[in-house]
């Protein structure tokens, strides 16, 4: 318990510096991500120079989560996998109440194992969090994604948020004998969209804190994307973790996405569920 502790106090104080990862984590260790493509559909997918910094920057991480989507011809995902032979993926269905619909996806190495996914079946999601389950060497654990609503009023998108806790409890029926849940994705948990003194998940451990910015127009400075996970999961933690600047030139990022990845590292040998 104490080294729990001890490891949860770290995540609080490396949560508190600006667009700065830790010193790499100790091997062995996995690399999971989150990274919202903004509008990834047919025109993104047929740009060469953007795909190949897509699959670049994705050949960074073991697993990661995927969103905004936007791909009614079902292409996208399909044209980064062929830049990416060492990797697999699962996708989630188009979601959405508008005619602007959005899919989850997980792109993960094919040396781990994949273990079933779900779509959220409750209410209060625009867009209904995909829950998957992996495994690697020794670590199995769920991940659940979401790309919130975002609300200038926050309403919408904090009741989103504290929902995510919901997803929870579904993901540990789906899931029984698992202990560590991984929430992470564009949760738009800042800014105009949502304060921090009305964000409640308890039980859970947040590894990107407030004050970071997973922006990349230098006109905004958000903590959007987050990564978090049931304290359980803390004796897997690598205590490391970063957002991924990808490129310092706006315009140039900007052709990829207005979000920076995020990423938290976690060991595959001291799980103990």
């Amino acid at each position: 318990m104490q080294a729990r502790l001890l490891v949860i106090a770290l995540v609080l104080l490396a949560g508190c510096v600006e667009r700065a990862a830790v010193p790499e984590q100790p091997e062995p260790a996995l690399r999971i991500a989150s990274f919202n493509i903004q509008v990834f559909g047919d025109k993104k997918s047929n740009d060469t120079e953007v795909m190949n910094a897509i699959a670049s920057i994705l050949r960074e991480y073991d697993v990661v989560a995927v969103q905004e989507i936007r791909d009614s011809e079902g292409v996208a995902m399909q044209r980064l996998m062929q830049r990416l032979p060492d990797y697999d993926f699962v996708i989630g269905p188009r979601l959405g109440t508008t005619s602007s619909k959005e899919q989850y996806a997980f792109a993960y190495r094919k040396t781990m194992s994949f273990h079933g996914n779900y779509t959220y079946n409750g209410t209060g999601f625009e867009r209904p969090p995909l829950i998957a389950a992996f495994s690697s060497e020794g670590f199995d654990f769920v991940l659940i994604t979401a790309h919130t609503k975002p609300d200038d009023q926050g309403d919408a998108t904090v009741k989103e948020i504290n929902s995510l806790a919901d997803v929870a409890d579904q993901a540990r029926i789906l899931f029984p004998a698992e202990r560590d849940f991984i929430i992470l994705g564009d949760l738009n948990a800042d800014c105009s969209y949502a304060r921090e003194k009305d964000i409640s998940l308890d039980g859970f451990v947040w590894v990107i804190g407030p004050d970071a910015d997973t922006t990349v127009r230098q006109s905004t400075h958000c903590a959007y994307d987050r990564i978090l996970f049931t304290e359980e999961a803390a004796e897997d933690f690598a205590a490391a973790w970063g957002v991924n600047v990808f490129e310092s030139n706006e315009t140039e990022a900007l052709r990829v996405s207005d979000h920076y990845p995020v990423w938290a590292g976690f060991y595959t040998n001291r799980d103990s569920d």
